[in-house]
């Protein structure tokens, strides 16, 4: 009777142990951009509060195709200020046309071509902060290629 006595406290011991510990050491973690199978990757547009080029890179080319891990993008806010892109004329990836909020010092989502997308620039606009390719004031664009 001692015997299972003893048991039955080591057990509870145990599990109280365990359960204090695991704050310590923590739950698994994951990590942003990370999908099973490995790291997402992409074209990562960094927008600034200001300079040239901002947005960089100003006119990304995504692959339909032909250039793996090129098919996808998403934009990272810098800025300091939340901040919104506005897509002004078409729509270059798979889903419904949307406007992207972006707060501050965060990622949007990522956003994938759409294979039937048109070979053009669709030009988008960021509320909040200038925009400029160097050469004076303007609107960035998305390009979709074969």
């Amino acid at each position: 009777m001692t015997h299972l006595r003893f048991r039955s406290r080591a057990l509870v011991s145990a599990a109280f142990a365990a359960v204090l510990a695991l704050p310590l050491i923590g739950c698994p973690k994951t990590t942003p951009g990370v999908v099973s199978g490995g790291p997402e990757q992409g074209i990562v547009i960094d927008v600034q509060a200001g300079g040239k080029p901002n947005p960089n890179p100003f006119h990304p080319t995504l692959s339909k195709k032909s250039k793996p891990f090129q098919d996808h993008i998403r934009w990272h806010n810098l800025s300091g200020t939340p901040i919104t892109v506005h897509f002004t004329v078409g729509w270059p990836f798979m889903g419904s046309q949307q406007d992207i909020d972006i707060p501050v010092d965060g990622y949007s989502a990522w956003f994938t071509v759409d294979q039937n997308a048109s070979n053009t620039g669709y030009p988008y606009h960021i509320t909040g902060v200038p925009t400029d390719g160097g050469g004076g004031p303007g609107d960035p664009d998305v390009s979709a290629e074969p």
